[in-house]
């Protein structure tokens, strides 16, 4: 998880439409024209965090309605199981026949693929079936009993994957009978570079948003860096400080985010499209990148990889820094983030 200093954060699932907001206004000592403007948007449970440094509340509150409006189309597009265009390009997929699909939605795809393949198939967003087996599709995920391999063999032998899309033109099918893409793990990536470049569209230079713990900055807050706290996968105590460096993305996976207990067993969201089964090994995984969608599969993707692989997938998909925390609390960092990390504490697990 990641805080942003100074700033009170609510980290739960990233859902994108607005309910709320909250408004603040400071002035910074760097440049007496800008202002400091911090929004809170409200959005089912989740705190998304926008800080930005504008000439006068009228220009803050346009950008930030515009930012709104982002995300409000973002949700009605990409959610996973209520009535979307997301469920909707399923249902198409899963008939098997060609079907026409606009090029904003192509785009996502032909994204999603490229990190499928990058990753060396550890990220694979055509695995929808298994999120919803493991009743990961409900606002309170639950199930009542742990499966065994047997009852998974249905999917997990021969598993739905990229190449079972096939794509022409402007057409697109499906060739696999439980093929079902779920575009969770790179959303917030997709939908942070969107914003970022509203942000600098409307010519806002230094912004800062966090999205769920998920954080995207540019420029500076006032005169000095934005500053970003990474916190222990095993509590609320930080383990240290990252400053952010001209345009960056700083996300974080864990598998404390989204979970729930059957017996004595904890089951997270984070699941190894080669087993089926949630992931071992790795508790949560920091990494600085320069794109917010290399972030958010990133992130995801170096606690699939484990300790054995974290460094070969964290070079394919362009990670200039990472941090990972295993699930007995060492710390295994790139070279390039122990000299970033600020480090002022180390993780414990108690459990």
């Amino acid at each position: 998880m990641i805080l942003v200093i100074g700033v009170a954060f609510i980290s739960l699932a990233f859902i994108f439409s607005i309910m709320g907001s909250l408004k603040t206004t400071h002035k910074l000592p760097s440049d007496s024209r800008l202002n400091l403007y911090q929004d809170q948007l409200l959005t089912f449970g989740t705190w998304v965090d926008i800080q930005l440094l504008a000439r006068s509340q009228a220009e803050a509150d346009q950008v930030l309605s515009r930012l709104a409006q982002e995300f409000n189309t973002m949700n009605a597009r990409w959610h996973a199981w209520l009535p979307s265009a997301l469920t909707q390009l399923n249902a198409d997929l899963q008939s098997g026949r060609w079907f026409e699909i606009n090029a904003d939605m192509l785009s996502l795809i032909e994204r999603n693929r490229q990190a499928y393949e990058e990753s060396r198939g550890l990220f694979n967003p055509a695995l929808g079936k298994l999120f919803e087996f493991w009743g990961f599709y409900k606002n309170t995920p639950k199930r009542e009993a742990l499966p065994s391999t047997q009852e998974l063999a249905w999917l997990m032998e021969a598993p739905p994957q990229f190449q079972h899309i096939e794509i022409q033109n402007q057409k697109i099918r499906g060739t696999h009978p439980h093929l079902q893409l779920d575009f969770g793990g790179i959303a917030k990536g997709f939908g942070l570079n969107v914003i970022a470049q509203v942000l600098k569209n409307a010519n806002i230079y230094n912004a800062l948003v966090n999205a769920g713990g998920d954080v995207r900055a540019f420029g500076q807050r006032g005169n000095r860096p934005w500053k970003v706290a990474v916190q222990s996968p095993f509590g609320r105590d930080v383990l240290g400080f990252i400053e952010i460096k001209g345009d960056e993305s700083i996300f974080t996976s864990g598998t404390y985010e989204r979970n729930y207990v059957v017996g004595s067993h904890q089951v997270h969201h984070i699941f190894d499209p080669r087993t089926g089964f949630p992931t071992q090994g790795i508790a949560s995984a920091t990494v600085v990148t320069d794109d917010s969608v290399d972030a958010d599969v990133a992130a995801t993707a170096l606690i699939i990889a484990g300790k054995e692989r974290w460094q070969e997938i964290a070079e394919n998909l362009r990670v200039k820094a990472a941090l990972l925390v295993t699930d007995s609390g060492q710390l295994l960092m790139s070279e390039s983030m122990k000299n970033r990390l600020q480090l002022v504490a180390k993780p414990s697990n108690n459990q």
